[in-house]
């Protein structure tokens, strides 16, 4: 039997209602050398049982049962027992372009990438649009890293990636269920990337459900971004690199601070040493953030209405 070209790698928990949806979308796919490993985390709904009737429907499928650990160990267990050079991950409550894998993994071996990114389709309230990249380039290792710190919207559900580029120090704890685990992933994987691609081929179809945090944005637990901040030093820090890219974390630290916190500690040693930063070459926005996280109730309101008028122009655009 022929080795598949890709492990499309689907985490499934709780999503009994969009499961099927997803896995036909990467059934249906051009590419059709591939596997399809779905890890049920300890779904307590009928994801399971759906997951394990789809092996009869295609051979190319393989289910793995596992105690909830998350959705990080879920695609590491995927991993494991993937035996594909190139691996695509899938959120099971979203779906793929029939021409997704073929696309990115042509990408790979055309550009010799261990890693390549689409872009993708933002679906909310039934309306859709595209989201690009601003530029299509083959990145170095540390470009990739920088592109990330930018504040750039990269997920690891949007690209396809190089097996042997997965390291066990590029998963958190799994004990920990951190925000934004895409992100931080991707800071820590790219310690091991040689080339990275951006491309704005719309390989996704990202369903945005009303309570996750890029809708609500608010995961009000300051510990928690105080411990992801902590990795993220730590390991720019072991890379001798954040002296290069002390800037870029601030600035992140003040957006999620301001964007994904409704209440801010400002007695925190952590939050004092953010806001007392000197920011006098920061963005504009950045600056506005951070005065505004002074005074907690109005960067809640102004936050809420920056949001609400996006929401209303990006609806308008798509009518």
């Amino acid at each position: 039997m022929r080795k598949p070209d890709v492990a499309v790698i689907i985490p499934v928990y709780n999503t009994e209602r969009y499961l099927s949806r997803c896995v036909d979308s990467v059934i249906a796919q051009t590419l059709e050398n591939i596997e399809i490993i779905l890890v049920d985390d300890g779904s307590s709904d009928n994801s399971g049982q759906i997951a394990d009737a789809y092996t009869h429907k295609d051979s190319r499928i393989r289910v793995f049962h596992q105690k909830n650990m998350g959705a990080a160990e879920a695609r590491r267990t995927g991993i494991r027992i993937s035996i594909a050079n190139y691996l695509f991950f899938v959120d099971s409550d979203d779906e793929i372009l029939s021409t997704a894998v073929e696309t990115l993994y042509h990408h790979c071996i055309d550009n010799n990438l261990d890693i390549a990114y689409g872009a993708y389709m933002r679906i909310l309230s039934q309306k859709q649009y595209p989201v690009y990249h601003p530029f299509e380039k083959i990145l170095s290792g540390e470009e990739f890293l920088s592109y990330i710190l930018d504040l750039r919207s990269i997920c690891g559900c949007f690209s396809m990636t190089r097996r042997d580029i997965w390291h066990d120090d590029v998963f958190t704890d799994s004990n920990i269920k951190l925000p934004s685990e895409d992100v931080l992933m991707n800071i820590k994987l790219s310690k091991y990337v040689n080339q990275a691609g951006i491309f704005n081929d719309i390989v996704y179809k990202y369903y945005c459900i009303d309570t996750s945090l890029s809708i609500t944005g608010k995961l009000s637990n300051q510990i928690l971004w105080k411990q992801y901040f902590e990795i993220i030093r730590t390991d720019l820090e072991n890379r001798g690199l954040y002296e290069k890219y002390e800037k870029s974390v601030r600035i992140m630290e003040i957006d999620r601070l301001a964007f994904y916190l409704s209440r801010v500690d400002k007695n925190d040693d952590w939050v004092k040493q953010v806001l007392h930063c000197d920011s006098s070459d920061f963005p504009v926005k950045t600056r506005v953030l951070k005065m505004l996280l002074r005074y907690p109730v109005f960067c809640n309101f102004f936050i809420k209405a920056n949001r609400f008028v996006k929401t209303k122009i990006k609806a308008i655009s798509n009518v």
